[in-house]
């Protein structure tokens, strides 16, 4: 079972993932993906690179559905206005967010995945100098591939602000911290998207604004039961 975890930046994913992890234990979850993924090939090359090129030699597990979705993603990256190297970053991402997910459906094991194929579209139009067309963003999530389960964690925008610019550039490498206002636009239209995904993704929603996380409460929402 693949169980994805989404929602807009400073959100709190990855810091729930890791409490929902210590919770439950291994035998019940896998998170650390990139070391799973490795390990089912008999050769593995080292570093971010090195797994880069092992997805890479995956693609021919891709539908074509996963080839119409990256289609799609390069035209609305020809829109955006982004930098160059955001754009190839992006798609870059996109593709290997699809491998992964191709490969871990394969699988008999339980993964807790942060940002997988659902955050794609948060990453491709978000985008603080190109606006958001609402009908083009809506459309793309039928492109999407299917996902067991989404669980997308939310929070007030103004404790969001605050958690992004307390991380800095090296949590959110697209944000321009040097002007407050290009975060504070790069979190509104965050929003906007995050808004089409709870109306076509119809996840499961936590909101995320305690100090303590309710732990109890994600396990149930993902699904996970006697624990």
């Amino acid at each position: 079972m693949v169980i994805e975890f989404t929602g807009i930046p400073g959100a709190g994913k990855s810091t729930i993932i890791n409490g929902v992890f210590e919770k439950i234990g291994k035998p019940y979850f896998i998170i650390d993906i990139e070391a799973y993924i490795k390990n089912l090939f008999f050769i593995r090359l080292p570093g971010t690179i090195g797994y880069d090129i092992m997805l890479l030699f995956n693609f021919y597990r891709l539908k074509n559905t996963d080839f119409v979705l990256m289609l799609k993603s390069i035209k609305q990256l020809q829109e955006n206005k982004n930098s160059i190297k955001h754009k190839i970053n992006i798609f870059r991402n996109i593709f290997k967010k699809l491998v992964i997910n191709r490969i871990l459906l394969t699988k008999n094991e339980c993964f807790l995945v942060d940002e997988g194929i659902s955050h794609i579209p948060i990453s491709l139009f978000v985008d603080i100098d190109t606006e958001i067309n609402i009908s083009k963003a809506e459309a793309f999530y039928k492109y999407l591939p299917q996902v067991d389960k989404v669980l997308l964690v939310d929070a007030e925008h103004e404790s969001l602000v605050e958690r992004v610019i307390k991380r800095g550039e090296k949590g959110h490498k697209r944000i321009d911290f040097s002007i407050k206002k290009n975060i504070e636009l790069f979190m509104s239209k965050s929003r906007t998207v995050i808004e089409v995904s709870k109306k076509k993704l119809k996840p499961e929603m936590y909101q995320n604004n305690d100090i303590n996380v309710d732990l109890d409460r994600i396990i149930k929402l993902i699904g996970i039961k006697n624990v």
